[in-house]
C-alpha cells in the first residue's frame, strides 16, 4: 500500500463527508508522481459518487499504473453499473492471479447470482478451504447453499458447510434452520433462526415464521417474524402474514393490506392473488 500525502489525505476526508465534487477538483490540482494513487482516489470518489461508469475507468488506470486492489474496484464499479458480466471476467482475473479469499468469494457469490451454480459451487468450496476468515466462512455458506437448496443434497457435510457460513451469509442461517427443522432437532433449529434474526439476517425471518406457524403453532410468534423480515425489507413475509392474518387470526382487512403490499414489491403468490380477487371482482 502506496502511503499519502497530506493532499491526498484530504481527498479522503472529502470523500467520507460526501464532498465528491470538491475531492474530485482537488484530485485535478494535485501534483503527485503516485498517479496510480491518484487515480485510484478518483475511483473511490466516483463510486460514492454512484458513477460507477467513470469509477471503473479510473480503478482500471490505476491497476494498470500498478495500484494494488484497483482491478478488483473496477469490478465492484462495473457489477453496481450492472454489467455483470464484464465484471465477473474482472472478478475471475483477481482470483487467478492472487487466488485470495476476498476476490474468490466475489466470484463464487456472482456466478450464483447468475445462475452458474456448478461454476458457483466449485470455487465456493475451493475458496472454503483456504481458511477460516470470513471470506472463506461465507463462501462455506455459499456452498453449503447450492447444496441444500438446488441440489438438495442432505447430510452432515452439507450440515458443516452451512454452520460455518451461517453467521456471515444469511441463506445460510435460514438454509441450516430448514436442515435441522428437516431433522426433527427443533428446538436447535429454532434456536439458529432466532439468532439469524436477531442479527439482521432477512431469509431466516420468514422460515422462522413459517417454523412457529406450522410446527409450534404459535400464530402470534408467527406474525411477530413475518414483521420483522418486512422491516428488513422481505416481500415474501408481507405475503405470509397476510394469509396468517385472513386465514387464522381473524383479521381480513390487514391481511389484505399486506397482500397488496407484497405484490406491490414483487412477491408473484401476493400478485397472483390479487389479480385473481380482481378478476373476480372480490
Amino acid at each position: 500500500m502506496v502511503s499519502e500525502g497530506p493532499s491526498e489525505a484530504r481527498v479522503q476526508e472529502l470523500i467520507a463527508s460526501g464532498d465528491y465534487d470538491e475531492a474530485l477538483s482537488m484530485l485535478d490540482d494535485i501534483d503527485s508522481d503516485d498517479t496510480g494513487f491518484v487515480q485510484a482516489l478518483m475511483g473511490d470518489a466516483f463510486l460514492s459518487k454512484r458513477d460507477f461508469e467513470s469509477a471503473a475507468v479510473h480503478y482500471r488506470v490505476a491497476d494498470s499504473l500498478g495500484q494494488e486492489g484497483s482491478l478488483y474496484n473496477a469490478a465492484v464499479a462495473l457489477w453496481s453499473a450492472e454489467r455483470f458480466d464484464e465484471a465477473l471476467g474482472l472478478f475471475v482475473q483477481v482470483w487467478e492471479r492472487d487466488g485470495d479469499a476476498l476476490s474468490g468469494e466475489a466470484v463464487a457469490e456472482n456466478l450464483y447470482f447468475l445462475g452458474r451454480l456448478p461454476e458457483a459451487l466449485r470455487v465456493a468450496e475451493e475458496v472454503a478451504a483456504l481458511g477460516d476468515d470470513e471470506h472463506s466462512r461465507r463462501s462455506a455458506g455459499i456452498a453449503g447453499s447450492i447444496r441444500f437448496s438446488h441440489f438438495k443434497e442432505r447430510g452432515s457435510r452439507i450440515e458443516e458447510l452451512l454452520r460455518r457460513g451461517a453467521a456471515v451469509y444469511e441463506d445460510a442461517a435460514a438454509d441450516l434452520g430448514s436442515l435441522l427443522w428437516e431433522d426433527g432437532r427443533l428446538d436447535e433449529a429454532e434456536g439458529v433462526l432466532r439468532d439469524a434474526v436477531a442479527r439482521g439476517q432477512e431469509s431466516a425471518a420468514i422460515v422462522l415464521g413459517n417454523f412457529l406457524q406450522d410446527e409450534r403453532r404459535d400464530f402470534v410468534g408467527a406474525a411477530e417474524a413475518y414483521q420483522e423480515g418486512i422491516r428488513m425489507g422481505d416481500a415474501y413475509s408481507a405475503y405470509n402474514l397476510g394469509l396468517l392474518l385472513i386465514q387464522i387470526l381473524g383479521d381480513p382487512k390487514a391481511g389484505r393490506r399486506w397482500i397488496v403490499y407484497a405484490a406491490a414489491h414483487g412477491d408473484e403468490k401476493a400478485q397472483a392473488h390479487t389479480s385473481l380477487k380482481h378478476q373476480h371482482g372480490k
